[in-house]
C-alpha cells in the first residue's frame, strides 16, 4: 500500500511539474474569461472578487455563448442526440436488436436526464471550461439504488497522462475535503489526523489524492477491486498512505479537449487563440474610459492668481470673480481633443476577433437574418457544423462515446437494468 501511495505522489508531482506553465496561463485566461475559476496557482476564497481584471466583458460573454452552442449541437437537452447500435454490420437491419437497442437507449436517456443526477448543470461547467481552457472533465458515478451521478471536475485539481497512442489512462484529481466531509467518506479508513479534526476542529481543511490507473494485477474472474480493469485509489498525501483502494468496471471520466497541440497533453482553447485581443481590448477598454472621463468631467484651467481658490463645481452654484472686468472667463475646462470615436472603433476590431474565435459570429448569423431563405439557412448550417466537426469529432471520441460505455455498464449493473442481460439478443 505504501509502495502504491509513493507512486502516486510522485507521479502527481511529476504532472503538476509539467503542467505549471499551463496554470499560470489558465489563471491569466481566467481573470478575463471566466473569474469564477480562478485558483490554479492562487488561492482563492470563497465569495472573492475576481472580475477586477475584466475591464471588457466581451470574451466572458462570448464563452457564454460558445458553452450554449456546444451543449446545443453536442447534448442538446430537447433531443434524442445519440442512438445504439451493433457493431455487427449483418444484425443492423435485424427488427429486434433495432427495438432492443431502442429501448436501451431511452432507458439511458431517462436516468441521464433524471433532475438528480445534475446532468444538464454539469454539461454547462464543462463547455465553459473547454471555451475558457481547451479541457474539461467529467465523473460518472452512481447513488446506490437511485441511479446516476454526474460531477463536472475543476480543471485546477485535474491532472492526466496520455498512453504511447495519446489517450488519457491515468487521472489524477488533487483535491481538499473539511475533517467531516472527510470522515463522512472515509468513515474508520480516514486517516487519525482526520479523525481528531472531525472531533475537536471539524471544518480544518485536509489534501487528499483520487488516482484512477489501468490494474496492473488485475485477475479476470474476480467480483472485487482486483477484477476491475481499472484501479482507484484515495491517498493521503500528509503520511502518503493509501485510505482506500477500490476499482471500476468502466473509465468513469468523461474528458474533453478542445485543439490539441502536437507532443502536448492538455489542449488550446478559443481563450487562447482570441487571448492577444482579449488583453488588447481590457487595455484599450481602460483608455478610452480614461479619455471618456476627461470629455465628459474634463479638468479645470485656472488662473493662478489664486482669486478663484473656492471655485464650486456643483450644479448651479454661482462663482465670483470667474469673469474678467471684459466679460473674459478666467476658468476653462480642459481640451484634450481625445478621439474616444477612434477608441470604440479599435475596440469592436478586437471584440469581432473575440467573437470570431469563439465561433459566435458564425451563430449570430442567423439571428441576424431571419428573412434568409431555406436554401440559404441550409448552407450557414452546413458551414456551421464544418466549423464545428473538428471539435465535436474529438469529444465523441474522448468524452460522449467512454461516457455512453460507463453509463451502459451502470445501468446494466443496476436493479432496473437486469433485463438488458436477460433480453438481449442472441
Amino acid at each position: 500500500m505504501s509502495d502504491d501511495a509513493n507512486t502516486i505522489c510522485r507521479d502527481l508531482e511529476d504532472a503538476v511539474a509539467k503542467r505549471a506553465n499551463w496554470d499560470s496561463f489558465w489563471d491569466e485566461i481566467a481573470y478575463r474569461v471566466l473569474p469564477s475559476s480562478v485558483g490554479f496557482t492562487v488561492q482563492t476564497e470563497e465569495g472573492q472578487r475576481r472580475e477586477d481584471r475584466a475591464f471588457d466583458t466581451t470574451a466572458i460573454t462570448a464563452c457564454s455563448r460558445f458553452a450554449a452552442f456546444i451543449s446545443e449541437g453536442a447534448t442538446p437537452r430537447d433531443q434524442t442526440w445519440h442512438g445504439l447500435e451493433p457493431e455487427d454490420e449483418d444484425l443492423q437491419d435485424d427488427q429486434e436488436c433495432k427495438e432492443f437497442l431502442e429501448r436501451l437507449t431511452k432507458a439511458l436517456f431517462a436516468r441521464r436526464y433524471r433532475p438528480e443526477a445534475n446532468f444538464v448543470s454539469q454539461r454547462q461547467e464543462n463547455y465553459l471550461s473547454l471555451g475558457a481552457f481547451g479541457n474539461y472533465s467529467l465523473f460518472i458515478d452512481e447513488e446506490i439504488g437511485r441511479g446516476n451521478r454526474y460531477r463536472a471536475l475543476p480543471m485546477r485539481e485535474v491532472y492526466w497522462i496520455e498512453n504511447h497512442q495519446g489517450v488519457i489512462y491515468i487521472q489524477f484529481r488533487k483535491y481538499q475535503l473539511t475533517a467531516r466531509q472527510a470522515y463522512e467518506q472515509f468513515r474508520e479508513l480516514a486517516p487519525p489526523q482526520v479523525k481528531y479534526d472531525a472531533e475537536k476542529n471539524p471544518n480544518a481543511l485536509h489534501d487528499f489524492i483520487h488516482c484512477v490507473r489501468p490494474n496492473d494485477e488485475l485477475k479476470p474472474g474476480r467480483r472485487d477491486w482486483r477484477g476491475m480493469p481499472w484501479a482507484s485509489y484515495h491517498v493521503y498525501p500528509r503520511t502518503r498512505s493509501v485510505i482506500s483502494r477500490g476499482g471500476f468496471w468502466t473509465w468513469p471520466f468523461a474528458n474533453g479537449r478542445f485543439m490539441k497541440g502536437v507532443g502536448e497533453t492538455y489542449a488550446r482553447s478559443p481563450a487562447v487563440i482570441a487571448f492577444p485581443s482579449i488583453l488588447t481590448v481590457n487595455e484599450q477598454k481602460k483608455t478610452v474610459l480614461r479619455a471618456g472621463q476627461k470629455a465628459v468631467d474634463p479638468p479645470v484651467l485656472l488662473t493662478e492668481d489664486g482669486i478663484l481658490d473656492g471655485f464650486n463645481m456643483r450644479s448651479g452654484a454661482l462663482n465670483y470673480g470667474a469673469l474678467s472686468d471684459q466679460g473674459t472667463p478666467l476658468v476653462q475646462a480642459f481640451n484634450s481633443q481625445a478621439r474616444v470615436d477612434i477608441g470604440v472603433e479599435l475596440m469592436e476590431l478586437e471584440q469581432r476577433a473575440i467573437n470570431e474565435a469563439f465561433l459566435v459570429s458564425l451563430f449570430q448569423i442567423l439571428a441576424e437574418k431571419p428573412d434568409m431563405t431555406a436554401t440559404e439557412v441550409l448552407a450557414r448550417l452546413d458551414e456551421k457544423s464544418q466549423l464545428l466537426s473538428p471539435t465535436t469529432a474529438r469529444l465523441e471520441a474522448e468524452d460522449l462515446g467512454p461516457m455512453i460505455a460507463r453509463e451502459i455498464d451502470l445501468y446494466v449493473r443496476s436493479s432496473g437494468g437486469a433485463w438488458v442481460l436477460e433480453e438481449m439478443p442472441e
